[in-house]
């Protein structure tokens, strides 16, 4: 689950291009949320102080504008709350942030608008030419994960890396948002969506639900427990297990059969609080691999992009 936090206003400056009304066209989508210049908003300010001011001043409007009003500072929206435009904006507003320099900024950004777009071009190619909704889901909920995984290039410096990762992370967003308004229209039909995505194994079409918003998880969940036949099969039980997890992990919850993690500095790390001996012996007795066995599978995922930067979720 991703989440974003509410910042509390401040007065914003009146120099340079209007804070307020930049916030309405990067949220309206009227300019680009992912590709636009959030650097030149620090580095073209003028001076240093003013830069750091007016790129604080547009994460409040942003958080203004979304969250609702009976939220308090501090707060945390999840993203069906949120939006991609706002956390598209509030990732550009941390890059500008923490960039060496205005030519490590430039740099960064061109190199990564350009995997983005490219990337976007490539993803509508195999879209139109999907056989049917469900391929097309699937074809949106592997897309930028794969490319999350594919093997950084060594030349490439942290910064710029992590400038990567967070653009394939604002397609991944849109992405799972049209995942997530096909499956609400599956769920109309509640027999329907259970035996297309877990009437057999297939585990691509139960990723769609593991990528899912909380609360449609949620009720999938409840599915799953009012069914009288469902967790029969080895992977039905798996994907119950794992979307348990996901839930109680998004809740705060302990965990129970140790599921879900992030990669941290390229290792594998467990989401909090957990039992892992519980885990043992819950995963035994549903017939999941043993837990060091999927321990060493996501370490050897973390060697690779989605662990080479930043403290991330699969």
């Amino acid at each position: 689950m991703v989440w974003v936090t509410v910042i509390a206003p401040v007065f914003l400056l009146e120099t340079a291009q209007p804070i307020e009304p930049l916030a309405d066209q990067l949220l309206s989508g009227e300019l680009d949320p992912v590709t636009y210049d959030y650097g030149a908003i620090r580095f073209e300010a003028g001076d240093e102080v003013t830069g750091w001011e007016r790129l604080g001043a547009l994460e409040r409007a942003v958080s203004l504008q979304v969250a609702p009003e009976n939220v308090r500072e501090g707060a945390r929206l999840d993203i069906e709350q949120a939006g991609c435009e706002m956390t598209a904006v509030l990732g550009g507003v941390q890059l500008a942030k923490r960039a060496p320099d205005l030519a490590s900024y430039e740099a960064a950004h061109d190199q990564g608008v350009a995997l983005y777009q490219s990337a976007q071009a490539e993803l509508d190619r195999r879209l139109q030419a999907a056989p049917s909704e469900l391929d097309a889901a699937i074809i949106r909920d592997q897309f930028w994960r794969d490319l999350m995984l594919e093997p950084r290039d060594p030349a490439l410096s942290g910064f710029a890396a992590e400038f990567e990762l967070n653009v394939l992370y604002r397609g991944l967003c849109k992405s799972d948002r049209a995942n997530g308004n096909y499956l609400r229209h599956l769920m109309a039909d509640p027999q329907r969506l259970m035996t297309l995505i877990y009437g057999e194994d297939a585990p691509a079409r139960a990723d769609l639900v593991q990528h899912a918003s909380a609360s449609f998880q949620r009720d999938v969940i409840a599915l799953m427990e009012a069914s009288t036949t469902f967790g029969d099969a080895l992977y039905q039980r798996r994907a119950q297990a794992f979307l348990t997890d996901r839930v109680r992990v998004a809740e705060r919850q302990p965990q129970i059969y140790a599921t879900q993690g992030q990669c941290v500095r390229g290792r594998w790390s467990y989401s909090q609080p957990v039992d892992l001996e519980r885990a043992r012996q819950e995963r035994a007795e549903i017939g999941l691999e043993p837990l060091e066995v999927a321990r060493e599978i996501h370490d050897r995922a973390c060697q690779r992009r989605l662990g080479a930067a930043l403290r991330d979720e699969f």
